[in-house]
């Protein structure tokens, strides 16, 4: 087991480096760090039963090796990242099964499965979240008294306009009380039924407490007149509500655990390390399989990646009566990183300035992305996102459903994108069809240029006007296409 661990981290280096990357970084999944240390800790607490068994290990379970290199074949390929990282932690799972054998897996069974919460996930949500996390805040703010009505995710009441950005969405919140929730229970209660309950009652209690955070921090800064600004340090404020939640909570749960049964020998039988004969060639033989297994993919994977690179002369050339736009320090502009060649410029349609962004890649990798993180129609800094929805247009003489966000800016500015990818010469909005169309471009020969299209105007007072504009423009969005072919042929 020893040996696969170390191959399994030589092997995939990248993926777990990439992984612990995330860890340290994203405040949202830095509980990720003690998931670790607490399986270790579970599986210590059950020793005494776990060395009573046998381990029988298992060639046949080593198969499924194979479909999780695919996995991670096709993940790194596309960069995927969370497809990756189940993929090497699935190894993992699979190893420990093959190697220890199916009783002794299930007698660990819980600390084992609490490994899967290394992967990062949930980013997804947190949309949803913030939509909730409005929603939610601003009855609070009611229930005070204040007059509260809301601008997509801006809250606007006597204590002024406060937007609910991602670090209010309670993702955090969730993950972390997910992770001790489920520690808590497994140490404190015995039956699944109450385990399942405190897991759940926890889930809850998060969400209560970040709309006990967006709520209290809004109105302590207002009832304060600014004297107390949690708004300028919500977060250390946000840890200190979901600490006193966590602690409530636990010596609640307390009150109802039950204790553990006595754990029971397990029948005797030969140890690892003794007079076992044949069986110790057969162990050594399935540890070699693993071992193999594991590190095919990526050998596989290095042997063809011998990718064209993107050419330093790739250039959008743009129609002459598209006209450059001019940057400013808070002009609106996405953000795509790793774009090879970038194009933003605008044309007058229907007494509007509609803009057009477009980002080009000539060959994706894990540092030039088209989707993923982190990407987006605004930067972050100085436009946020209001609202998001699916909305179809006109393209080429065909409905194409493209991803329309409402953008708020500086000086209360309003703005309406659409946008859509250009995947193996195919359009399409979905992100998992743009990603699924790499892959097969990517492994199977096709086409692997591919680009983002980002149209734009302001919203104004009139979100349909803006909308007919955006329309107009994107019928004579033919052009699109030449555009893109000759990007990928430009050379000096």
């Amino acid at each position: 087991l020893g040996l696969f661990v170390a191959a399994l981290l030589v092997a995939y280096s990248t993926t777990i480096a990439a992984t612990y990357r995330v860890w340290i970084n994203s405040e949202t999944h830095q509980f990720a760090l003690l998931v670790l240390p607490m399986s270790l800790y579970l599986i210590w607490e059950r020793r005494t039963s776990v060395k009573a068994l046998t381990p029988s290990p298992n060639a046949a379970t080593a198969l499924l090796m194979l479909p999780l290199g695919m996995l991670w074949v096709v993940a790194e390929t596309v960069a995927i990242a969370q497809g990756a990282q189940l993929a090497v932690l699935g190894m993992l799972q699979v190893a420990l099964l093959s190697l220890l054998g199916w009783r002794v897996y299930r007698a660990l069974l819980f600390p084992l499965l609490f490994l899967w919460l290394l992967v990062p996930f949930g980013d997804s949500l947190t949309p949803h979240l913030m939509d909730l996390t409005t929603w939610i805040t601003a009855g609070g703010l009611a229930m005070f008294g204040l007059d509260v009505t809301t601008d997509g995710n801006i809250l606007i009441s006597e204590a002024g306009r406060v937007g609910i950005v991602e670090e209010c969405s309670a993702l955090d919140f969730l993950i972390g009380n997910l992770v001790l929730s489920l520690f808590y229970a497994n140490l404190v209660y015995s039956g699944t039924g109450r385990r399942i309950a405190y897991v759940a009652v926890g889930l809850l209690a998060a969400i209560v407490a970040n709309n006990v955070r967006t709520t209290s921090v809004i109105l302590i800064t207002y009832w304060s007149d600014g004297a107390w600004d949690l708004l300028a340090d919500h977060r250390l404020f946000g840890w200190v509500v979901f600490l006193v939640f966590v602690v409530a909570q636990m010596l609640i749960g307390a009150r109802f655990k039950d204790p553990h049964p006595a754990a029971r020998p397990g029948p005797s039988g030969p140890r690892i390390g003794a007079s076992y004969g044949p069986q110790r060639a057969y162990i050594y033989l399935v540890a070699l399989a693993l071992i193999a297994l594991t590190v095919l993919p990526p050998t596989l994977l290095s042997a063809r990646s011998e990718a064209t690179q993107p050419g330093e002369t790739s250039r959008l050339a743009a129609p002459a009566w598209l006209q450059p736009v001019a940057q400013t320090q808070d002009a609106w502009r996405p953000v795509f990183v790793g774009a090879q060649a970038e194009l933003l410029a605008s044309h007058p349609v229907n007494d509007r300035i509609v803009d057009l962004y477009l980002a080009y890649y000539w060959h994706q990798n894990a540092d030039a992305e088209l989707v993923g993180w982190p990407n987006a129609v605004y930067d972050g800094e100085n436009w946020h996102p209001l609202a998001q929805q699916s909305r179809p247009v006109m393209l080429e003489g065909r409905a194409l459903s493209v991803t329309e966000t409402r953008l708020r800016g500086p000086q209360r500015a309003r703005r309406l994108t659409w946008h859509w990818y250009w995947v193996d010469r195919t359009f399409t909005a979905n992100p998992l069809v743009a990603k699924l169309l790499q892959a097969k471009a990517m492994l199977f020969g096709g086409d692997t240029r591919a680009a983002a299209v980002v149209v734009s105007t302001p919203e104004q007072s009139d979100p349909e006007t803006a909308r007919q504009a955006m329309q107009d423009f994107v019928a004579q969005a033919a052009f699109l296409r030449t555009l893109f072919d000759s990007a990928g042929e430009a050379s000096d």
